[in-house]
C-alpha cells in the first residue's frame, strides 16, 4: 500500500517542473507558512502550480529542490536534485538497456510525506519513474532538455 501510495503521490508531482509559475500572491497562505516556517534560510525561491499543488523551488549548494504543498498547506513531497551515480543501480542498469547510447541528463529523488521514495531520470524527451528499488514504474514526456545529471541539477 505504501508502494501504490507513493506512486500516485509521485505522479501528482512529476511536472514540478513543467509547472505553470505563479506569482507569490496567488499561493494560498497556509502554503507559504508552511514553506516559511520549514525552510527559513531559503529566501530566494519561486511558486509553480501543478492542478491543486504548490511548488517551491530553489537552489541550494548547486543542488535543486522542489517542496510540494496542498492548498492547506500540508506536505506532500521533496524533490532532490541528485548526481546520476545516486540513482539505484538498477535504474542505470534500466536506461542503459532500453536507451542504447542516450545518457541520463536529470536525476533526482522523490520523498513523499509518508516516507516512500521515488527517482526520477530524464532521458532525452522522457522522464522515467523508478521505485525505490530501481524498478521502473512509468515514463512521461518532458518539456527540459537543459541541464548536467553529472552536478544534480534539473530545470525549472
Amino acid at each position: 500500500m505504501k508502494h501504490i501510495l507513493s506512486i500516485i503521490l509521485f505522479g501528482c508531482i512529476i511536472s514540478t517542473a513543467t509547472a505553470q509559475k505563479i506569482d507569490d500572491s496567488k499561493v494560498p497562505a497556509p502554503v507559504t507558512s508552511a514553506f516559511s516556517e520549514n525552510y527559513p534560510a531559503v529566501k530566494d525561491y519561486s511558486w509553480s502550480k501543478d492542478g491543486e499543488y504548490y511548488a517551491a523551488t530553489y537552489t541550494s549548494k548547486d543542488m535543486n529542490y522542489a517542496i510540494t504543498y496542498d492548498v492547506t498547506g500540508n506536505l506532500v513531497s521533496t524533490q532532490t536534485g541528485i548526481e546520476q551515480k545516486a540513482l539505484p543501480q538498477t535504474a542505470v542498469d534500466y536506461v542503459s538497456m532500453k536507451h542504447p547510447g542516450k545518457n541520463i541528463r536529470e536525476a533526482s529523488k522523490v520523498t513523499s510525506s509518508s516516507g516512500g521514495i521515488t527517482y526520477k531520470a530524464w532521458v532525452d524527451d522522457q522522464v522515467i519513474t523508478f521505485d525505490a528499488d530501481g524498478k521502473m514504474v512509468s515514463t512521461s514526456k518532458s518539456g527540459q532538455k537543459n541541464t548536467d545529471a553529472e552536478s544534480g541539477k534539473w530545470s525549472k
